[in-house]
């Protein structure tokens, strides 16, 4: 996903549209409980969390506290304990040795067994302390865990849901929100490994809040983070305006705290980028292209400012990032216009008359070029300048250098992930080795987010370099986001690269074209006929040291 590389609180919450890893089993004392509870009374301290210098309050000693001690997350204990309603020896005696059971068991990975000691013990704690005191929190918390760790997602959210309850409904001072966040954050985590992202909405709000709140500049260091995901849920759901609230006031943040030089481990330029691009994406979704567009312009003006039109990173920025954002907003003139501007930066580099402050090999800019170009035909093609962008591919194709990379393409609906010769061994022996070879070109509408009718054909047209050789055409049907397309087996194939044009037609009737794109696919073989496993390792060997070079 785009916004995987964001960290929030430098935490292990690092919330990203993959598959996350499985939670953990149990979870871990929290350092501020540790360090609110001070000592803890007869052990129970460390799962109840009451008091600051919990251990003035051991009631066997006889004492009063020393000085005004503070309630941890706001727990009615002091006056019980001191009134004798409740019995620290008798909360210890009925739950410590239950905690102690569910923490062996979680160890050895019997989280059936150990719900069952957590339950006792949240039970028990209910009974001696209220069901609606503080202390119940962490127990609660590890109930969560341990039901997230069987799947039981329905039971770990109630678990979750109660330790929320701690919190609301009063006024917290800043260590108590502390603990809200802390709490918050696991439960967002939660609700992102789980697969209902949808539910975070309400949390990730509740932890902005607490930390406006509190104003602390660590924590204010994950709000742009918390912001700009809650935003992407938001435009999921087709919320367009409350999708672009959060995403600006995320942005508005990273200013201030970039001003302040308090961003942490985050780079304002890549979190920049990012969520302009969903404030794209949000804006051309409800069809406000000139929005869309002068983002880029503004995005781009920032860059050319910074670095110079002549410095390799104004035109990585640009040739990486704004020009193919604009160009899957559907801005296809703007994406035509800043691959220009990319093209003219690198002649200046390759021509020697750039000021350039990062050092380009010849051949890593030979190859940036080819790329550019490339995809600066994909934007020719959805302006209907098939022609010229025909010529520019064909062009490529007659320039390319042995063993270059084959760059990849895309068209609005389709994007091309892999291009290759494939080696069929299948009827080989060791001592009779022939290498059949397919072409093979794999396409995807993944990262293009443009639904394809169902039922669409994908129809691809190898030109053979060979003189005098038909082209050959393969078609296959476009299902579930991506589609493989092989051509019959061929036995001479040239050194050289073959131009690939690719269409995707509504249908099997082939009457409405839908998309249209150019590929260029490298065949690395000589046209003579490998007849042995040591000729085909030889040749392959020399492919790899010329691809190396």
């Amino acid at each position: 996903g785009p916004l995987a590389f964001l960290f929030v609180r430098s935490s292990s919450f690092i919330l990203s549209m993959s598959q996350a890893p499985p939670p953990p089993p149990l979870e871990p004392i929290p350092k501020w409980i540790l360090a609110l509870s001070g000592a803890a009374l007869f052990g129970i301290f460390t799962f109840v969390g009451w008091w600051n210098d919990a251990a003035n309050l051991d009631p066997s000693k006889n004492k009063k506290p020393k000085g005004p001690s503070r309630v941890v997350m706001g727990a009615p204990g002091r006056e019980q304990i001191e009134n004798g309603e409740i019995d620290l020896k008798e909360v210890a005696q009925h739950v410590q040795p239950l905690m102690s059971k569910a923490e062996q068991a979680v160890r050895a990975g019997r989280y059936a067994e150990a719900q069952q000691y957590f339950v006792m013990a949240l039970s028990n704690l209910e009974r001696l302390v209220g069901p609606e005191n503080p202390g119940i929190m962490v127990t609660c918390m590890q109930l969560a865990r341990v039901c997230e760790a069987q799947q039981k997602f329905d039971e770990a959210e109630k678990y979750y849901v109660r330790a929320l309850n701690v919190f609301e409904n009063r006024p917290l001072d800043n260590e108590e929100e502390e603990a809200y966040q802390h709490v918050l954050e696991t439960v967002c985590e939660f609700c992102y490994t789980s697969k209902q992202e949808t539910k975070a909405k309400r949390y990730l709000q509740l932890w902005m809040e607490s930390i406006e709140r509190v104003q602390s500049p660590q924590a204010r260091q994950s709000l742009p983070t918390i912001a700009s995901l809650l935003g992407k849920i938001h435009f999921d759901a087709g919320e367009y305006a409350e999708a672009e609230q959060a995403i600006l006031k995320g942005i508005r943040v990273m200013d201030s705290l970039e001003a302040a030089g308090n961003t942490g481990a985050q780079s304002p330029e890549d979190f920049n980028l990012n969520t302009i691009m969903y404030l794209s994406k949000i804006y051309t979704a409800q069809g406000r292209l000139e929005d869309s567009s002068k983002l880029y312009r503004d995005l781009e003006a920032k860059y050319r400012t910074l670095y110079g039109v002549q410095d390799f990173r104004y035109a990585r920025i640009v040739a990486n990032m704004i020009a193919p954002f604009s160009f899957d907003d559907g801005l296809y003139q703007d994406s035509l216009d800043y691959y220009d501007r990319v093209l003219e930066s690198f002649d200046a580099i390759q021509n020697g008359t750039a000021t350039n402050s990062v050092p380009v090999t010849p051949a890593r800019l030979a190859l940036e070029v080819m790329e550019i170009k490339n995809q600066r035909a994909s934007s020719l093609v959805e302006l209907g300048r098939i022609h010229e962008a025909r010529e520019v591919v064909q062009n490529l194709i007659s320039n390319a250098a042995p063993g270059r990379n084959t760059p990849m393409t895309r068209s609005r609906y389709m994007r091309t992930t892999d291009a290759t010769v494939v080696w069929d061994t299948t009827n080989s022996t060791q001592d009779d080795f022939v290498a059949d070879k397919y072409l093979k070109i794999e396409l995807t509408n993944a990262p293009t987010n443009k639904k394809i009718p169902e039922g669409a054909v994908v129809v691809a047209r190898f030109e053979n370099p060979e003189e005098g050789q038909d082209p050959i055409v393969v078609e296959a049907p476009f299902e579930d986001d991506k589609v493989s397309l092989r051509t019959p087996l061929i036995d001479q194939t040239k050194r050289g690269y073959y131009l690939v044009e690719v269409e995707l037609y509504k249908d099997s009737s082939k009457a409405e074209l839908l998309s249209h794109h150019f590929q260029m696919i490298q065949s690395i073989l000589d046209s003579r006929r490998i007849h042995t496993r040591d000729d085909m390792m030889k040749e392959m060997f020399a492919t790899q040291m010329n691809m190396d070079e």
